[in-house]
């Protein structure tokens, strides 16, 4: 069917590209005329488009089938542990990881990397993970889950960004939540069995707390920090794995 455009709030014109978008109840649908003679960078704008359309209809008008209580991007030296754990289940099939490489801070297209099946109906807590060993040092990369239910219907996660730095096949994430009265976690990964010693200096550096020292096997791990007997102020973390200092300034900042 023609359609003929009213007013200049139907047609997005920017740098000679002209978008049409049309909302159906089944699908999106996307009229674009580009002047490529004065486009630099294609691929990003059409990675904008399809992304911004696919989170823009889901998530108005699916309901989620589940309770999705974090979904976590860590790097493990040459791979990425995606870990993410639902409170509920309803009527979901499967939960497919998405990944993107990021340039310049613009994501590009998303593809899959692998499917984990789901529990589909189930009122318990349910914990998943899955490994990206397709990845590259230097290189930052977007993660996203995309929930998949019985009847065709679908929804996007939160998108969790990581850049594959080498920090001596350990890697560490943040603390939350920071600033802490009570308890902050953070969320740690390593890519073997190594010895882990964990403290908390005040801003002489002095230590003042031992947060874990021991063994820990490889993989991803979690460590709690109670600051609820400490003064309020700024506290920096100290990693040592295998007798060797790890260069990842990190502060928690204790209120009260």
């Amino acid at each position: 069917m023609d359609a003929t455009l009213e007013n200049d709030k139907d047609v997005n014109v920017v740098n000679n590209i002209s978008a049409i978008s049309a909302k159906m109840v089944d699908k999106n649908v996307i009229y674009t005329a580009i002047d490529w003679r004065h486009l630099k960078n294609a691929g990003a704008f059409l990675a904008g488009i399809f992304n911004d359309a696919g989170d823009d209809f889901k998530k108005d008008d699916i309901i989620l089938p589940i309770e999705l209580v974090g979904f976590d991007a860590t790097p493990i030296g040459r791979k990425v542990a995606l870990n993410w754990t639902t409170a509920s289940e309803n009527n979901t099939s499967n939960f497919e990881v998405e990944k993107a490489n990021v340039e310049n801070s613009i994501i590009g297209l998303f593809s899959s990397v692998g499917t984990k099946q789901a529990n589909g109906f189930t009122k318990s807590s349910s914990e998943y993970n899955l490994f990206d060993e397709n990845v590259q040092y230097g290189n930052t990369y977007a993660y996203r889950l995309k929930i998949n239910s019985f009847n065709g219907d679908y929804q996007y996660s939160p998108i969790k960004e990581v850049n594959i730095e080498y920090a001596g096949g350990a890697s560490f994430g943040e603390l939350t939540p920071n600033p802490a009265s009570t308890v902050a976690t953070m969320n740690y990964s390593l890519d073997k069995e190594s010895n882990v010693r964990i403290a908390l200096n005040d801003m002489t550096g002095k230590e003042i707390m031992t947060v874990f020292d021991g063994a820990v096997s490889a993989g991803s791990h979690k460590v709690s920090i109670d600051v609820t007997n400490l003064s309020t102020g700024i506290y920096h973390l100290v990693y040592i794995i295998d007798g060797k200092l790890i260069n990842k300034p990190m502060m928690i900042n204790v209120t009260k």
